[in-house]
């Protein structure tokens, strides 16, 4: 099965539980972007789910600059 791959706009309450459930499942999730204005929050996000430096944004408008590179966004 393929991992869909998932990217995060907003790393607050809501942002993470979800994430973080997705964690739990490896196998099926892979969390590939994160754009949050609080540096706490975005680098939280960054670690958890080792998201690359150069798709760690603190706006959304830099995912959405980059095209698809995600099966799915979580606002």
């Amino acid at each position: 099965m393929k991992k869909i791959s998932v990217a995060l706009i907003g790393a607050g309450n809501r942002g993470r539980a979800y994430t973080d459930e997705m964690f739990k499942m490896p196998e099926k999730y892979q969390v590939v972007a994160v754009a949050e204005p609080i540096d706490e929050r975005r680098e939280y996000a960054k670690e958890k789910h080792g998201i690359a430096d150069n798709m760690c944004f603190t706006h959304w408008d830099g995912i959405f600059e980059l095209g698809k590179i995600a099966d799915m966004v979580i606002i």
